[in-house]
Protein backbone atom coordinates (compact mmCIF):
# COMPACT_ATOMS: atom_id res chain seq x y z
CA UNK A 1 0.00 0.00 0.00
CA UNK A 2 1.07 3.35 -0.96
CA UNK A 3 0.99 5.55 1.62
CA UNK A 4 2.98 8.80 0.30
CA UNK A 5 -0.67 10.60 -0.10
CA UNK A 6 -0.86 11.07 3.58
CA UNK A 7 0.30 14.40 4.38
CA UNK A 8 1.14 13.03 8.02
CA UNK A 9 4.23 11.07 6.39
CA UNK A 10 5.52 13.79 4.80
CA UNK A 11 5.25 16.03 8.16
CA UNK A 12 6.99 13.22 9.61
CA UNK A 13 9.73 13.49 7.19
CA UNK A 14 10.14 17.34 7.79
CA UNK A 15 10.50 16.88 11.54
CA UNK A 16 13.74 15.48 11.17
CA UNK A 17 15.24 17.12 8.13
CA UNK A 18 19.19 17.91 7.93
CA UNK A 19 21.02 20.83 6.18
CA UNK A 20 20.33 21.35 2.72
CA UNK A 21 23.59 19.74 1.07
CA UNK A 22 23.68 17.90 -2.22
CA UNK A 23 24.95 14.42 -1.92
CA UNK A 24 27.46 13.19 -5.26
CA UNK A 25 29.41 10.15 -6.00
CA UNK A 26 33.22 10.60 -5.88
CA UNK A 27 35.95 8.68 -6.84
CA UNK A 28 39.17 7.52 -4.03
CA UNK A 29 42.18 5.74 -5.32
CA UNK A 30 42.68 2.90 -3.35
CA UNK A 31 46.38 3.27 -3.08
CA UNK A 32 47.50 -0.42 -2.72
CA UNK A 33 50.45 -1.62 -3.15
CA UNK A 34 50.09 -4.41 -4.95
CA UNK A 35 47.83 -4.15 -8.44
CA UNK A 36 46.80 -6.43 -10.86
CA UNK A 37 48.25 -6.22 -14.41
CA UNK A 38 47.07 -3.31 -16.88
CA UNK A 39 45.25 -5.38 -19.59
CA UNK A 40 42.18 -6.00 -18.43
CA UNK A 41 39.58 -8.29 -20.05
CA UNK A 42 36.78 -8.82 -17.34
CA UNK A 43 36.42 -7.27 -14.11
CA UNK A 44 33.26 -9.35 -12.50
CA UNK A 45 31.65 -9.47 -8.92
CA UNK A 46 31.58 -13.00 -8.18
CA UNK A 47 28.64 -14.22 -5.40
CA UNK A 48 30.09 -17.12 -4.42
CA UNK A 49 33.47 -15.66 -3.48
CA UNK A 50 31.69 -12.08 -2.73
CA UNK A 51 35.14 -10.84 -4.53
CA UNK A 52 35.91 -9.42 -7.84
CA UNK A 53 37.50 -11.45 -10.46
CA UNK A 54 39.84 -10.03 -12.81
CA UNK A 55 40.88 -11.60 -16.05
CA UNK A 56 43.13 -10.06 -18.65
CA UNK A 57 46.73 -10.33 -19.82
CA UNK A 58 49.58 -10.57 -17.34
CA UNK A 59 53.87 -9.33 -17.86
CA UNK A 60 54.16 -13.04 -19.77
CA UNK A 61 51.29 -12.38 -22.23
CA UNK A 62 48.91 -14.96 -21.09
CA UNK A 63 46.02 -14.33 -19.27
CA UNK A 64 45.95 -14.20 -15.64
CA UNK A 65 43.69 -14.47 -12.88
CA UNK A 66 43.54 -11.64 -10.03
CA UNK A 67 40.80 -11.73 -6.96
CA UNK A 68 40.07 -8.06 -4.80
CA UNK A 69 38.56 -8.83 -1.77
CA UNK A 70 38.02 -4.94 -0.84
CA UNK A 71 41.03 -4.98 0.73
CA UNK A 72 43.75 -6.58 -1.31
CA UNK A 73 44.71 -8.19 -4.75
CA UNK A 74 45.55 -11.50 -4.70
CA UNK A 75 46.42 -14.00 -8.22
CA UNK A 76 44.07 -16.66 -8.24
CA UNK A 77 45.75 -20.33 -9.35
CA UNK A 78 44.65 -20.89 -13.24
CA UNK A 79 45.61 -24.18 -14.46
CA UNK A 80 44.92 -25.87 -17.78
CA UNK A 81 45.05 -24.16 -21.54
CA UNK A 82 44.67 -19.93 -20.94
CA UNK A 83 42.87 -18.62 -23.39
CA UNK A 84 44.65 -16.67 -26.86
CA UNK A 85 43.65 -13.79 -28.25
CA UNK A 86 40.57 -13.09 -26.03
CA UNK A 87 38.96 -10.03 -26.32
CA UNK A 88 36.03 -9.55 -23.67
CA UNK A 89 34.58 -11.64 -21.59
CA UNK A 90 31.66 -11.66 -18.68
CA UNK A 91 31.15 -13.57 -15.52
CA UNK A 92 28.06 -16.05 -15.94
CA UNK A 93 26.23 -16.10 -12.93
CA UNK A 94 23.83 -18.62 -13.16
CA UNK A 95 26.50 -21.48 -13.72
CA UNK A 96 29.00 -19.94 -11.85
CA UNK A 97 32.05 -19.75 -14.75
CA UNK A 98 33.73 -16.48 -16.09
CA UNK A 99 33.50 -16.88 -19.73
CA UNK A 100 35.76 -14.94 -22.42
CA UNK A 101 35.88 -14.79 -26.07
CA UNK A 102 38.45 -14.04 -29.19
CA UNK A 103 35.52 -14.39 -31.40
CA UNK A 104 35.32 -17.82 -32.89
CA UNK A 105 36.97 -19.58 -29.64
CA UNK A 106 34.89 -19.68 -26.33
CA UNK A 107 37.11 -20.39 -23.09
CA UNK A 108 35.26 -20.58 -19.41
CA UNK A 109 37.47 -21.24 -15.49
CA UNK A 110 35.19 -22.41 -13.21
CA UNK A 111 38.07 -20.75 -10.36
CA UNK A 112 40.17 -23.49 -10.79
CA UNK A 113 41.37 -24.28 -14.33
CA UNK A 114 40.28 -23.05 -17.55
CA UNK A 115 38.85 -25.07 -20.39
CA UNK A 116 38.48 -24.37 -23.96
CA UNK A 117 35.13 -24.97 -24.91
CA UNK A 118 33.81 -27.08 -28.71
CA UNK A 119 30.62 -25.12 -29.17
CA UNK A 120 28.86 -26.33 -32.16
CA UNK A 121 28.19 -22.65 -33.28
CA UNK A 122 29.64 -19.36 -32.45
CA UNK A 123 28.99 -16.10 -33.39
CA UNK A 124 29.15 -15.94 -37.30
CA UNK A 125 31.56 -13.74 -38.64
CA UNK A 126 34.23 -14.16 -36.40
CA UNK A 127 35.38 -10.59 -34.80
CA UNK A 128 36.89 -8.55 -32.65
CA UNK A 129 36.55 -5.37 -31.05
CA UNK A 130 32.88 -6.71 -29.27
CA UNK A 131 31.83 -6.26 -25.99
CA UNK A 132 30.33 -8.42 -23.38
CA UNK A 133 28.29 -8.46 -20.31
CA UNK A 134 25.89 -11.26 -17.69
CA UNK A 135 22.30 -10.59 -18.59
CA UNK A 136 20.58 -11.78 -15.13
CA UNK A 137 17.09 -11.39 -16.64
CA UNK A 138 17.72 -14.09 -19.53
CA UNK A 139 20.47 -15.57 -17.58
CA UNK A 140 23.13 -15.94 -19.78
CA UNK A 141 26.19 -14.25 -21.23
CA UNK A 142 25.91 -11.86 -24.13
CA UNK A 143 28.38 -10.73 -26.92
CA UNK A 144 27.37 -7.53 -28.99
CA UNK A 145 28.47 -6.33 -32.16
CA UNK A 146 32.26 -5.60 -33.26
CA UNK A 147 34.73 -5.78 -36.81
CA UNK A 148 34.94 -8.80 -38.82
CA UNK A 149 37.93 -7.25 -40.90
CA UNK A 150 35.63 -7.53 -44.22
CA UNK A 151 36.71 -4.65 -46.73
CA UNK A 152 33.79 -3.71 -49.05
CA UNK A 153 35.63 -0.92 -51.80
CA UNK A 154 33.70 1.47 -54.04
CA UNK A 155 34.20 4.41 -55.27
CA UNK A 156 36.21 6.77 -54.23
CA UNK A 157 35.26 5.45 -50.54
CA UNK A 158 35.66 1.81 -49.56
CA UNK A 159 34.06 1.06 -46.00
CA UNK A 160 34.49 -1.87 -43.36
CA UNK A 161 31.52 -4.04 -42.23
CA UNK A 162 30.69 -3.17 -38.56
CA UNK A 163 28.31 -5.94 -36.63
CA UNK A 164 25.30 -4.98 -34.38
CA UNK A 165 24.02 -8.53 -33.66
CA UNK A 166 23.54 -10.08 -30.53
CA UNK A 167 24.29 -13.52 -29.15
CA UNK A 168 23.76 -15.07 -25.78
CA UNK A 169 25.65 -18.20 -24.89
CA UNK A 170 23.99 -21.26 -22.49
CA UNK A 171 27.51 -23.01 -21.95
CA UNK A 172 26.94 -25.18 -24.84
CA UNK A 173 26.15 -22.57 -28.29
CA UNK A 174 26.13 -19.65 -29.12
CA UNK A 175 22.49 -18.38 -30.33
CA UNK A 176 21.37 -15.31 -31.79
CA UNK A 177 19.40 -12.99 -30.20
CA UNK A 178 19.12 -9.73 -32.58
CA UNK A 179 19.84 -9.33 -35.79
CA UNK A 180 22.02 -5.82 -36.89
CA UNK A 181 19.02 -3.54 -36.34
CA UNK A 182 21.16 -0.65 -35.09
CA UNK A 183 24.29 1.00 -36.50
CA UNK A 184 27.20 -1.38 -36.57
CA UNK A 185 30.28 -0.74 -34.53
CA UNK A 186 33.22 -1.88 -32.48
CA UNK A 187 34.59 -0.66 -29.04
CA UNK A 188 31.24 -0.27 -27.66
CA UNK A 189 30.28 -0.89 -24.19
CA UNK A 190 27.18 -2.90 -22.97
CA UNK A 191 25.41 -3.72 -19.44
CA UNK A 192 22.40 -5.09 -18.28
CA UNK A 193 20.26 -3.35 -16.02
CA UNK A 194 18.33 -6.15 -14.33
CA UNK A 195 15.70 -3.32 -12.69
CA UNK A 196 14.40 -2.67 -16.25
CA UNK A 197 15.28 -6.43 -16.90
CA UNK A 198 17.17 -4.49 -20.41
CA UNK A 199 20.69 -4.31 -22.22
CA UNK A 200 22.18 -0.93 -22.60
CA UNK A 201 24.69 -0.44 -25.68
CA UNK A 202 26.48 2.92 -25.61
CA UNK A 203 28.66 4.17 -28.27
CA UNK A 204 31.75 2.74 -30.02
CA UNK A 205 33.35 3.84 -33.65
CA UNK A 206 33.17 2.75 -37.26
CA UNK A 207 36.05 4.17 -39.74
CA UNK A 208 35.57 5.18 -43.47
CA UNK A 209 38.94 4.52 -45.64
CA UNK A 210 39.75 6.75 -48.57
CA UNK A 211 40.49 4.28 -51.28
CA UNK A 212 43.44 6.26 -52.77
CA UNK A 213 45.51 7.48 -50.24
CA UNK A 214 44.78 5.06 -47.30
CA UNK A 215 43.44 7.26 -44.80
CA UNK A 216 40.37 6.78 -42.45
CA UNK A 217 37.62 9.22 -41.41
CA UNK A 218 36.82 8.10 -37.85
CA UNK A 219 33.64 8.64 -36.34
CA UNK A 220 32.53 8.04 -32.51
CA UNK A 221 29.03 6.79 -31.96
CA UNK A 222 27.47 9.34 -29.39
CA UNK A 223 24.17 7.04 -29.30
CA UNK A 224 22.84 4.38 -26.66
CA UNK A 225 20.20 2.01 -27.74
CA UNK A 226 18.34 -0.22 -24.85
CA UNK A 227 16.72 -3.82 -26.27
CA UNK A 228 14.02 -5.66 -24.01
CA UNK A 229 14.59 -8.85 -25.22
CA UNK A 230 12.62 -8.31 -28.30
CA UNK A 231 13.48 -5.03 -30.14
CA UNK A 232 15.90 -1.83 -29.82
CA UNK A 233 15.04 1.52 -28.56
CA UNK A 234 17.19 4.28 -29.06
CA UNK A 235 17.72 6.62 -25.71
CA UNK A 236 19.62 10.20 -25.52
CA UNK A 237 23.17 9.23 -26.46
CA UNK A 238 26.32 10.96 -24.85
CA UNK A 239 29.46 12.55 -26.25
CA UNK A 240 30.65 10.32 -29.08
CA UNK A 241 33.19 8.23 -27.26
CA UNK A 242 34.86 4.31 -27.70
CA UNK A 243 36.85 2.26 -25.58
CA UNK A 244 35.03 3.30 -22.63
CA UNK A 245 33.19 1.05 -19.95
CA UNK A 246 29.59 0.70 -18.06
CA UNK A 247 28.65 -0.82 -15.30
CA UNK A 248 25.31 -0.95 -12.99
CA UNK A 249 25.20 -0.03 -9.41
CA UNK A 250 22.57 -2.33 -7.86
CA UNK A 251 22.85 -0.32 -4.84
CA UNK A 252 21.71 3.22 -6.50
CA UNK A 253 20.05 1.60 -9.27
CA UNK A 254 22.13 3.57 -12.09
CA UNK A 255 23.90 2.39 -15.32
CA UNK A 256 27.57 4.57 -14.82
CA UNK A 257 29.88 5.24 -17.82
CA UNK A 258 33.56 5.90 -17.11
CA UNK A 259 36.52 7.17 -19.71
CA UNK A 260 37.00 6.27 -23.36
CA UNK A 261 38.32 8.11 -25.97
CA UNK A 262 37.16 10.33 -28.48
CA UNK A 263 38.01 12.51 -32.04
CA UNK A 264 40.95 10.96 -32.90
CA UNK A 265 41.52 9.44 -29.79
CA UNK A 266 45.44 7.25 -29.42
CA UNK A 267 46.31 9.37 -31.95
CA UNK A 268 45.72 12.93 -30.48
CA UNK A 269 45.64 11.43 -26.87
CA UNK A 270 42.34 12.50 -26.30
CA UNK A 271 40.68 10.75 -23.39
CA UNK A 272 37.60 10.81 -21.03
CA UNK A 273 37.66 11.63 -17.28
CA UNK A 274 34.06 11.90 -17.50
CA UNK A 275 31.52 9.56 -15.45
CA UNK A 276 27.63 9.73 -15.98
CA UNK A 277 25.04 8.13 -14.78
CA UNK A 278 21.93 6.80 -16.71
CA UNK A 279 18.96 8.24 -15.07
CA UNK A 280 15.38 8.56 -16.97
CA UNK A 281 16.76 8.01 -20.45
CA UNK A 282 19.09 10.85 -19.92
CA UNK A 283 23.20 10.84 -19.31
CA UNK A 284 23.98 12.77 -16.40
CA UNK A 285 27.32 14.25 -15.68
CA UNK A 286 28.72 13.42 -12.25
CA UNK A 287 31.90 14.17 -12.03
CA UNK A 288 35.07 15.56 -13.91
CA UNK A 289 37.84 14.37 -12.45
CA UNK A 290 39.38 11.69 -10.27
CA UNK A 291 40.92 9.29 -11.99
CA UNK A 292 42.91 10.11 -14.70
CA UNK A 293 41.59 10.44 -18.50
CA UNK A 294 41.85 6.71 -19.62
CA UNK A 295 40.64 4.04 -22.57
CA UNK A 296 39.51 0.51 -22.03
CA UNK A 297 39.38 0.59 -18.25
CA UNK A 298 37.08 -2.53 -16.70
CA UNK A 299 34.15 -1.87 -13.57
CA UNK A 300 32.50 -4.10 -11.69
CA UNK A 301 30.09 -3.40 -8.68
CA UNK A 302 31.12 -4.33 -5.63
CA UNK A 303 27.60 -6.17 -4.20
CA UNK A 304 28.87 -6.28 -0.96
CA UNK A 305 30.34 -2.90 -0.23
CA UNK A 306 28.18 -1.59 -2.37
CA UNK A 307 30.25 0.50 -4.53
CA UNK A 308 32.02 0.26 -8.19
CA UNK A 309 35.54 -0.98 -8.66
CA UNK A 310 37.95 -0.05 -11.39
CA UNK A 311 41.05 -1.05 -12.47
CA UNK A 312 43.40 -0.96 -16.13
CA UNK A 313 42.99 1.37 -19.02
CA UNK A 314 45.01 3.21 -20.75
CA UNK A 315 46.17 7.04 -19.99
CA UNK A 316 47.70 9.44 -22.33
CA UNK A 317 51.38 8.69 -23.06
CA UNK A 318 51.29 5.61 -20.54
CA UNK A 319 51.56 2.55 -21.15
CA UNK A 320 49.06 1.31 -18.79
CA UNK A 321 46.98 2.57 -15.99
CA UNK A 322 47.79 0.20 -12.62
CA UNK A 323 45.30 1.65 -10.36
CA UNK A 324 42.38 0.57 -8.18
CA UNK A 325 39.44 3.21 -7.85
CA UNK A 326 36.13 3.27 -5.75
CA UNK A 327 33.03 5.11 -6.73
CA UNK A 328 30.11 5.54 -4.57
CA UNK A 329 28.04 7.84 -3.14
CA UNK A 330 29.02 9.61 0.19
CA UNK A 331 25.30 9.89 1.68
CA UNK A 332 24.23 6.17 1.35
CA UNK A 333 20.60 5.03 2.47
CA UNK A 334 20.51 3.01 4.87
CA UNK A 335 17.81 0.18 6.98
CA UNK A 336 18.41 -1.75 9.45
CA UNK A 337 16.05 -3.47 12.43
CA UNK A 338 16.33 -3.22 16.21
CA UNK A 339 15.24 -4.82 19.02
CA UNK A 340 12.94 -8.22 18.52
CA UNK A 341 9.47 -8.50 17.78
CA UNK A 342 6.74 -10.14 19.88
CA UNK A 343 4.90 -13.69 19.58
CA UNK A 344 1.99 -13.60 17.70
CA UNK A 345 -0.78 -16.67 17.10
CA UNK A 346 0.75 -16.97 13.78
CA UNK A 347 4.84 -16.73 14.62
CA UNK A 348 6.78 -13.24 15.57
CA UNK A 349 6.17 -10.74 12.99
CA UNK A 350 9.39 -9.58 11.18
CA UNK A 351 9.95 -6.24 9.34
CA UNK A 352 13.00 -6.05 6.20
CA UNK A 353 13.50 -4.14 3.13
CA UNK A 354 11.61 -5.45 0.48
CA UNK A 355 12.98 -5.28 -3.18
CA UNK A 356 16.22 -3.59 -3.09
CA UNK A 357 14.11 0.05 -2.44
CA UNK A 358 16.36 1.76 -0.18
CA UNK A 359 15.30 5.22 1.52
CA UNK A 360 16.64 7.41 -1.79
CA UNK A 361 15.45 11.15 -1.91
CA UNK A 362 13.22 11.21 -4.85
CA UNK A 363 12.36 6.97 -4.72
CA UNK A 364 10.03 4.97 -3.09
CA UNK A 365 11.25 3.20 -0.34
CA UNK A 366 9.45 -0.04 0.41
CA UNK A 367 9.14 -2.50 3.68
CA UNK A 368 8.21 -5.71 3.83
CA UNK A 369 6.56 -7.76 7.07
CA UNK A 370 5.77 -11.24 7.00
CA UNK A 371 4.24 -13.77 10.16
CA UNK A 372 1.36 -12.27 10.08
CA UNK A 373 -2.64 -13.74 11.04
CA UNK A 374 -4.16 -13.93 7.27
CA UNK A 375 -6.69 -11.13 8.54
CA UNK A 376 -5.14 -8.73 10.99
CA UNK A 377 -5.65 -5.20 10.75
CA UNK A 378 -2.45 -3.67 10.58
CA UNK A 379 -1.10 0.28 10.76
CA UNK A 380 2.26 1.56 10.71
CA UNK A 381 3.86 3.46 13.36
CA UNK A 382 6.37 6.60 11.88
CA UNK A 383 8.28 8.21 14.25
CA UNK A 384 11.43 10.44 14.22
CA UNK A 385 12.80 8.95 17.76
CA UNK A 386 13.81 5.87 19.15
CA UNK A 387 14.87 6.44 22.52
CA UNK A 388 11.53 8.96 23.56
CA UNK A 389 7.39 9.69 23.26
CA UNK A 390 5.84 11.70 25.49
CA UNK A 391 7.97 12.27 28.09
CA UNK A 392 8.36 8.09 28.15
CA UNK A 393 11.35 6.51 27.64
CA UNK A 394 11.94 3.96 24.72
CA UNK A 395 11.64 0.95 24.55
CA UNK A 396 8.25 0.77 26.44
CA UNK A 397 7.07 -2.15 28.13
CA UNK A 398 3.52 -3.49 26.34
CA UNK A 399 1.27 -4.22 30.01
CA UNK A 400 -0.35 -7.27 29.41
CA UNK A 401 1.88 -9.12 26.78
CA UNK A 402 5.15 -11.11 27.75
CA UNK A 403 8.98 -9.63 26.16
CA UNK A 404 6.98 -6.78 23.95
CA UNK A 405 7.66 -3.36 23.42
CA UNK A 406 6.81 -0.17 21.62
CA UNK A 407 10.34 0.86 20.23
CA UNK A 408 9.64 4.05 17.92
CA UNK A 409 7.91 7.18 18.39
CA UNK A 410 4.58 6.68 17.15
CA UNK A 411 4.41 10.26 15.51
CA UNK A 412 2.08 9.41 12.45
CA UNK A 413 -0.17 5.97 12.32
CA UNK A 414 -1.33 4.57 8.92
CA UNK A 415 -3.46 2.04 7.81
CA UNK A 416 -1.37 -1.03 5.79
CA UNK A 417 -3.46 -3.88 4.26
CA UNK A 418 -2.90 -7.40 5.00
CA UNK A 419 -2.50 -9.63 1.95
CA UNK A 420 -3.03 -12.68 3.65
CA UNK A 421 -0.33 -12.75 6.28
CA UNK A 422 2.28 -10.63 4.34
CA UNK A 423 2.23 -7.00 3.96
CA UNK A 424 4.12 -4.67 2.09
CA UNK A 425 4.15 -0.74 2.73
CA UNK A 426 5.70 2.45 0.40
CA UNK A 427 6.52 5.88 1.34
CA UNK A 428 7.60 8.20 -1.91
CA UNK A 429 10.09 10.19 -0.05
CA UNK A 430 10.24 13.33 -1.66
CA UNK A 431 13.37 14.77 -3.93
CA UNK A 432 14.12 17.67 -1.47
CA UNK A 433 17.47 18.16 -0.20
CA UNK A 434 16.93 19.12 2.97
CA UNK A 435 15.80 15.09 3.66
CA UNK A 436 19.61 14.24 3.01
CA UNK A 437 20.55 12.05 6.11
CA UNK A 438 17.36 12.44 8.30
CA UNK A 439 16.57 9.52 10.14
CA UNK A 440 13.08 7.62 10.11
CA UNK A 441 11.91 5.23 12.75
CA UNK A 442 9.01 2.60 11.30
CA UNK A 443 7.29 -0.41 13.48
CA UNK A 444 4.49 -2.54 12.43
CA UNK A 445 1.37 -2.72 14.58
CA UNK A 446 -0.61 -6.41 14.28
CA UNK A 447 -4.34 -6.78 16.25
CA UNK A 448 -3.76 -10.10 17.18
CA UNK A 449 -6.36 -10.69 19.90
CA UNK A 450 -5.13 -14.59 20.73
CA UNK A 451 -1.73 -13.33 20.81
CA UNK A 452 -2.47 -11.88 24.30
CA UNK A 453 -4.74 -9.98 26.96
CA UNK A 454 -3.75 -6.75 24.69
CA UNK A 455 -4.57 -8.07 21.88
CA UNK A 456 -1.59 -6.77 20.34
CA UNK A 457 1.80 -7.60 18.58
CA UNK A 458 4.58 -5.79 16.89
CA UNK A 459 7.07 -6.32 14.79
CA UNK A 460 11.04 -5.30 15.57
CA UNK A 461 11.43 -1.24 15.36
CA UNK A 462 13.30 -0.53 11.65
CA UNK A 463 15.34 2.73 11.53
CA UNK A 464 15.61 4.20 7.95
CA UNK A 465 18.16 6.77 6.97
CA UNK A 466 17.46 9.16 3.92
CA UNK A 467 20.35 9.07 1.12
CA UNK A 468 21.15 10.38 -1.90
CA UNK A 469 22.37 8.91 -5.01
Amino acid sequence: MRNARFAGALAALALFAAPAVWAQARWENQGLATEPPNFPRVLAWNPDTETIWWSGRGASFTEEIWEYDGISWSQRPAAGTPPSGAVAGAFDVARRRLVVSSGDQTWEYDGVQWEEIIAPAVPTPSRGGFSMTYDPTRQQVVLFGGDPGIYVPYYPYGSYLYLSDLWGWDGTTWTMLSDSSIPGREWSSIVADPERGTLIVSGGWYSVPYMFTYQQTVFELNDTYEWDGTSWRRVNGTRGRRGHHMVYDSFRKRVVMFGGSGACGYACGFFFDSTAELVDDQWVATQIGGPVPRNDPRMAFDEKRRRIVMTGGFASGTPGTQETWEYYTTAPALFSTFGRGCEGSAGTPTLALENGQWPWLGDTFELRADNLPASAPLAMLLGTSDTTFAGATLPLPLPRVANCSLRVSPDVVLGVANQGGTATWQLDIPDDPALRGGILFEQLVVVDPPSSALGLTLTPGGRAKIGAR
